[in-house]
């Protein structure tokens, strides 16, 4: 603004001494006089010099300018990729509730189950039995090439022996190194031991309900196989049958990808 009154001052400067010029000599002599005047040249390279100021300020203040335009798009830009990661960020703490509450559901779903079906646990023999244990006992089978060979095939294994010759301890010893695997998300795994000491652990039912549950348990897969006999009965309000129970451990078994291991005493 400054230059601009300047560059004004000095056009008025120059239109001054040229009217003066004007009103003192003829018009033939005008120009000559008005040419040979320092004054007047001294006002024009004063006038020139302002006129490149006022050119290169407008300059400067256009580039400013760009540049504040520049820096508001950089501002907006980083305020989007803010708004974008919070984003993010409440997805991921959305999805992650989600996960939770499906837990908390699937859980629950499993107490259900449990209660529907009131399977007897026979994790009681299972410490029974390892309790009787020593250091090294079983170890000459677990070693052995006939475990080894069934762990690699996944067949059948038949442990057959008379009363009191010390197939449960055998057994009990076996599902304890399978556990190990189990608990390392490499196969599911599931026990039954048949005792004449409980009446509740006699019978196909006590076996299958008990299958069914442990196996239920270890899997949303197998879970969702006896969701489905649970829908099939009203909800839970009706018992299933025994060949219903078997039929739904049958396709546990033969279910695409999982391979459970089954004991029983």
């Amino acid at each position: 603004m400054d230059i601009m009154v300047k560059i004004i001052v000095e056009l008025l400067s120059i239109l001054a001494i040229a009217t003066k010029e004007v009103k003192q000599s003829k018009s033939k002599t005008f120009l000559k006089k008005l040419a040979g005047r320092t004054d007047i040249e001294d006002s024009l390279k004063k006038l020139d010099r302002l006129t490149q100021d006022e050119v290169l300020m407008i300059a400067a203040q256009g580039l400013k300018a760009t540049q504040g335009v520049g820096a508001s798009v950089q501002a907006v830009e980083d305020k989007i990729t803010t708004v974008v990661q919070d984003g993010e960020k409440t997805m991921g703490a959305i999805q992650h509730l989600a996960t939770n509450l499906g837990n908390l559901n699937r859980n629950q779903l499993r107490q259900d189950l449990r209660r529907w079906l009131c399977p007897p646990d026979p994790s009681v023999n299972q410490n029974a039995a390892i309790a009787t244990l020593h250091k090294g006992t079983a170890a000459w089978f677990i070693e052995g090439s006939t475990f080894m060979d069934w762990k690699a095939s996944g067949s059948l294994l038949w442990v057959h022996g008379k009363p009191g010759s010390g197939k449960s301890i055998l057994s009990s010893a076996i599902i304890q190194d399978v556990e190990r695997i189990s608990s390392a998300g490499s196969a599911s795994m599931a026990y039954f031991y048949f005792d004449f000491n409980d009446t509740g652990k006699q019978d196909a039912r006590a076996l299958l309900t008990s299958l069914v549950i442990q196996l239920s348990d270890q899997s949303d897969s197998f879970c969702d196989i006896l969701l489905g006999l649970y829908s099939a009965h009203r909800g839970g309000s009706q018992q299933p049958t025994d060949v219903a129970l078997a039929q739904s451990l049958k396709k546990m078994i033969t279910t695409a990808g999982n391979n459970p291991d089954l004991f029983y005493n």
